[in-house]
């Protein structure tokens, strides 16, 4: 039993010799499921924290990609495009349409949200709680843009304040990006996370 072959080996054999020397075959989807399954251990992905960070990637991708592009668009469909403050959007309605608008808009927040996960990874230091200030900031910058969108398209006002300009919306955003982005810098240079 020791130095006989099983049925099994001779298949491998015969395998073997049909193929030309130096040809190893390999199982991609072994391979890719392995690959997949060591990313997920020493990334430990699914940990609350990262889970968190996700939950505002995916605000902030509402409110500033979707919210603002949608609202804006509409916005511009009702009441001509004098009523967009960027000459970039509106030279995209203009050229493109509402649906090229949009799908301009998601593209570019997809992109700087892609930027922002993309320069934490690489990392070599903790830089958690700045990625967290700007994705609030991101997110919050969309409802002030869509909620400011709104109000200019149905005319309304939200507790007797009228639809603040473009200038002050942008303005806030930034300052608050800048805010939080500092505040979340402070917090990493402390942290062990």
């Amino acid at each position: 039993m020791v130095g006989e072959k099983t049925d099994s080996e001779n298949v491998i054999q015969s395998v073997d010799d049909n193929l030309p020397r130096g040809h190893v075959p390999i199982d991609f989807s072994f391979a890719l499921k392995n690959f997949i399954r060591s990313q997920f251990r020493q990334r430990d992905i699914f940990n609350r924290k990262q889970k968190f960070q996700a939950f505002l990637a995916v605000g902030a991708f509402i409110t500033f990609g979707i919210g603002d592009s949608v609202t804006g668009a509409l916005m511009m469909i009702i009441h001509g495009t004098s009523a967009e403050a960027n000459p970039i959007m509106q030279y995209l309605i203009n050229t493109q349409g509402p649906i090229g608008l949009i799908l301009f808009k998601l593209w570019i927040t997809m992109a700087l949200l892609s930027i922002v996960i993309l320069i934490q990874d690489r990392s070599t230091k903790s830089t958690y709680w700045t990625t967290n200030g700007f994705l609030v900031a991101f997110g919050i910058g969309g409802i002030l843009a869509t909620t400011s969108n709104l109000m200019r398209t149905f005319s309304f006002d939200i507790l007797g304040h009228s639809t603040p300009s473009p200038l002050f919306v942008i303005m806030v955003y930034f300052l608050l990006t800048i805010g939080l982005i500092t505040i979340g810098g402070a917090l990493d240079n402390n942290s062990t996370i």
